[in-house]
């Protein structure tokens, strides 16, 4: 699995961006809730240009990261939604997602400090 964002990464890095996308979208066929295709398909249309295509990306990764509930990757999520919101001048938007991804970090802090108590 992580083979294939490294090979889009590789690919994006020679500028292949049409096998870049090919490889993401091969796999996200396979892998739909893939978070780690889901990251890299928001992260190589972004590079590209492509924020509308970033954008829907990284809401289906913060989606999927909902879903799955682990809140470490749904702040990554988040965190990479709010950077594509910005690219794309949504700076109300963009602030609210990354108020909701430090209140996770800060959740996450408070359970860690009442666990090891």
């Amino acid at each position: 699995a992580e083979q294939l964002g490294s090979k889009a990464r590789l690919l994006l890095c020679g500028q292949q961006l049409g096998a870049a996308k090919a490889a993401l979208q091969a796999r996200l066929v396979r892998e739909p809730d893939s978070l780690e295709a889901l990251e890299v398909a928001a992260d190589i249309y972004q590079e590209c240009g492509d924020l509308a295509a970033a954008e829907r990306h990284a809401r289906r990764y913060v989606d999927v990261a909902r879903r799955k509930g682990d809140i470490g990757d749904l702040r990554y999520a988040l965190y990479t939604l709010a950077d594509i919101l910005l690219d794309r001048g949504k700076l109300d938007a963009a602030t609210e997602v990354d108020y909701e991804a430090d209140s996770l970090h800060l959740l996450k802090k408070i359970k860690l400090k009442t666990t090891s108590s």
